[in-house]
């Protein structure tokens, strides 16, 4: 980093320049970018960022298992694709649609039950949780998800047992 001020003096213009070696800074904001990476990359759930106009912007290897698609075919696209009521959902309280919950759309930390679509337009029940983040100095959302069918199979199960049960 160079830094020059012109300085006045009586007898003329000086100039002082002050350098600064970068070097360990740069390093250490690069072991920064790469730990980030490896932690999204080793998440046993599916994480898709998207942007303020809810474009993907980030989906990690779990999320390429989870939904069907390669990274590439989704970077770019509405989150949409993948989740139908989008990312800015906020639970609803009376069961209705999360989308009609009312107030501000944006989440806040917000878990709940929602859908999901994978690539060959099969349906699946998911748990999402939604936070708000900042990226690239904008804001965007920073969903991670869990698919849940075997949670909710067993579920069904368990309740269908308990009528037989009680018959």
């Amino acid at each position: 980093r160079l830094a020059i001020n012109r300085m006045e003096r009586e007898d003329g213009s000086s100039f002082i320049a002050m350098i600064v070696d970068m070097s360990e800074e740069k390093r250490l904001f690069e072991e920064v970018v790469q730990l980030e990476r490896t932690i999204i990359e080793s998440a046993p759930f599916g994480i898709v960022v998207a942007d303020g106009e809810e474009n993907v912007r980030v989906f990690n290897s779990a999320a390429e298992y989870l939904f069907g698609y390669d990274r590439a075919e989704i970077i770019g696209k509405p989150v949409s694709i993948l989740l139908p009521h989008g990312m800015r959902m906020t639970p609803a309280m009376d069961g209705g649609d999360p989308r009609d919950a009312g107030g501000d759309r944006f989440s806040g930390k917000a878990v709940f039950e929602s859908e999901a679509v994978r690539k060959d337009g099969g349906m699946f029940p998911i748990r999402l949780a939604v936070n708000p983040m900042m990226m690239e100095g904008r804001p965007s959302f920073v969903g991670m998800i869990a698919d849940i069918s075997e949670e909710k199979r067993l579920y069904s199960e368990l309740v269908q047992s308990e009528k037989m049960a009680s018959l």
